[in-house]
């Protein structure tokens, strides 16, 4: 507990301290580019994350509500889904449950937080996750929010709100039926998937749920392509390593030292079957024309 209390406090506040957005914000107009150019049944494009922060959902829901506003009242419009039916911290009428806005004719972005995020709150007692796209709300947990659906009925004794992280151990707790029904949609989507594209991602051995999943979905024809940086790339240190004179069996055996991510996608997914892409993040959205 205090292990998540600590990422809770550091992310919350590096975000806030002027982190760069601008790839994001890229990122999420290609997406919503994307889920436009198609039709409102199909799902072209879905975003899966193990990471906590709020960054990328709050910038495509920001744009969201950017293009929806020039929208007349009965036009299609879109929004950011989070696969569960997600309950509004703030209780906001205009708010949509992820789980409804197909169902009301609308365009849905998929964003698939597999392992619990910083806007996210749990009520123990009636089990809904209350979200907050303005704001990391896993921080009320400090302050001894209590759930305000739970007030409502008259219950006096509203139970604690807490945050919905699920920490980087081989130990996961997947038990939350909400956290199983994002899985479950991810499994879906990979399988499903023509193209798959790791972004940021080292593949580490402590995801052993993730890769049981890309074990079982992904289609033996899906394109893979890895974006990575350049401290990632094994040729970057085997340059360096002969410019300063080692021989071959000296590089292969420092090379093996540093298990580099490049190892770990190869021997899943196969030698030839992976693209990687070691110039970054920004770097790729240019190739994407974004």
């Amino acid at each position: 507990t205090k292990l998540k209390m600590c990422i809770i406090y550091s992310m919350a506040f590096a975000i806030s301290d002027a982190a760069d957005t601008s790839d994001y914000e890229r990122f999420s107009k290609f997406l919503i580019s994307k889920r436009l150019s198609a039709t409102q049944k199909e799902d072209v494009v879905s975003v899966i994350t193990m990471n906590w922060d709020d960054v990328l959902e709050r910038t495509i829901a920001r744009q969201c509500t950017e293009y929806n506003q020039k929208l007349s009242k009965n036009q299609q419009k879109v929004f950011p889904d989070l696969c569960f039916y997600d309950y509004d911290y703030k209780k906001r009428e205009n708010h949509i449950p992820s789980t409804h806005i197909k169902a009301k004719g609308n365009k849905n972005i998929k964003i698939l937080k597999m392992h619990g995020s910083l806007p996210w709150l749990e009520c123990p007692k009636c089990g809904r996750i209350l979200t907050d796209y303005e704001s990391e709300i896993a921080y009320e947990e400090f302050g001894g929010a209590t759930c305000p659906y739970c007030r409502e009925s008259g219950n006096e004794n509203a139970p604690l709100l807490r945050s919905l992280i699920i920490t980087p151990t081989f130990l996961k707790s997947l038990d939350n039926l909400n956290v199983k029904n994002i899985w479950h949609n991810a499994f879906i989507d990979v399988s499903e998937a023509d193209h798959i594209t790791f972004i940021g991602y080292s593949f580490p051995d402590a995801d052993f749920e993730m890769r049981c999943l890309l074990k079982k979905a992904v289609k033996d024809t899906a394109d893979i392509t890895v974006v990575l940086t350049k401290s990632n790339d094994p040729d970057y240190y085997r340059n360096n390593l002969r410019d300063l004179g080692c021989d071959t069996e000296t590089i292969d055996k420092m090379m093996g030292n540093l298990s580099l991510p490049a190892y770990r996608y190869s021997s899943f997914f196969g030698e030839d079957r992976v693209q990687y892409r070691y110039n970054g993040f920004g770097h790729y959205l240019e190739e994407l024309g974004v």
